[in-house]
């Protein structure tokens, strides 16, 4: 997912808040979306809201995560892999192994 432009990154889940205001009802449509309240400096966190409301409009759920982009070397490094998966490296533009 391209969350803004510039060079291709992974991004890592920093920091999560989400508040519950109600259930949402068995079978009833949900209608979810995320905004980027402020684009971050390219390499920055960057922050995203949430929510999902009902279909009459009633705030169900809200959130705010702060997520990181790391480079491919960078995110191998934090998992302790040796290499990406093929599916991500073939997305992320990375030679072969």
């Amino acid at each position: 997912m391209m969350l803004v432009e510039g060079p291709k990154a992974l991004w890592l889940l920093r920091t999560a808040q989400v508040t519950y205001h109600r259930p949402a009802r068995e079978g009833e449509p949900l209608n979810l979306s995320a905004t980027i309240p402020k684009q971050a400096k390219l390499g920055a966190p960057q922050l995203v809201h949430n929510e999902a409301r009902n279909e009459a409009g009633d705030l169900l759920v809200h959130g705010q995560y702060k997520i990181v982009p790391l480079t491919a070397d960078k995110f191998k490094s934090v998992l302790a892999i040796d290499e990406m998966p093929q599916d991500w490296a073939s997305w992320l533009n990375l030679p072969a192994s």
